[in-house]
């Protein structure tokens, strides 16, 4: 196992690469790694989604409660 930390300004240049140019980012991606990083860029990108939907839902926009019931919201 590698002794190498999470890079926080590599995965947004990574995020920001994924949104705006898809293509380039997904053919240059790297087919080798660990399991760490990928699961904390999960759990980042759950908790930005899950404050949006906080915020969302305090707002009472239309779809909040559609949005809910997406993610097993009762």
């Amino acid at each position: 196992m590698s002794n190498v930390g999470f890079n926080f300004s590599k995965f947004l240049d990574d995020s920001r690469m994924a949104l705006l140019k898809p293509k380039e980012y997904f053919t240059s991606m790297s087919t080798t790694g660990g399991f760490v990083e990928p699961l904390i860029k999960a759990v980042i990108y759950g908790l930005v989604a899950g404050i949006f939907i906080f915020i969302w839902s305090l707002l009472n926009l239309g779809g909040a409660a559609e949005l809910g019931s997406i993610f097993g919201g009762a």
